[in-house]
């Protein structure tokens, strides 16, 4: 199901088809999803965790819904796009340490 855009502020539209993406709930599978990642899409996903929508991003998760018990999907979708990014962070940095 694609994400709702009214869901979320504005500034942070453009990480909703990543969102839809790293949208896995699942820690086990988003890590396996990470490993099996090309570098480019783990460099696409650490770039976009680090632009300035990233700013209004981290804002609106802390934001009132993160008290929510039952959090929207956009919320959960982009709250695992941060895990997601995270973890594509450590790969890249433990590949090029290899280097």
């Amino acid at each position: 199901m694609p994400l709702n855009p009214e869901s979320v502020p504005k500034e942070v539209h453009t990480l909703l088809p990543l969102a839809e993406r790293w949208h896995i709930g699942d820690d086990f599978e988003r890590e396996a999803a990470v490993a099996g990642a090309s570098v480019l899409d783990l460099q696409t996903l650490v770039a976009a965790l680090e632009s300035p929508e990233a700013d209004f991003l981290y804002e609106w998760l802390a934001g009132p819904e993160s008290h929510s018990l039952k959090p929207t999907s956009e919320y959960l979708a982009l709250t695992h796009l941060t895990m997601a990014a995270d973890s594509a962070r450590l790969k890249l940095k433990r590949r090029d340490e290899k280097a």
